[in-house]
């Protein structure tokens, strides 16, 4: 299971350098779900790989389903892209 949160984060970070997000653009849950499995993530997958994100410090949730990248999550963001 870790391996998939680890697969679902690394997918999450791509869709955010997709859509261009900042550190200061927070998202939402669920608008995240379908466009993560453009990327080969099941939509279960999402908190998984939301968590592992937050465990590594790379985004802060704010409020029950509002979550933003941090400066760091911004630089593993346009690795991820690379």
């Amino acid at each position: 299971m870790e391996n998939r949160d680890q697969e679902a984060a690394v997918a999450l970070l791509k869709v955010f350098a997709m859509l261009k997000f900042t550190p200061g653009e927070v998202m939402k849950m669920g608008s995240l779900e379908p466009l993560v499995e453009m990327f080969g993530v099941e939509r279960e997958e999402v908190p998984g790989g939301l968590r592992c994100l937050s465990e590594q410090g790379l985004v802060v949730k704010e409020g029950h389903f509002n979550w933003c990248l941090t400066e760091l999550g911004c630089e593993k963001m346009r690795e991820a892209s690379a």
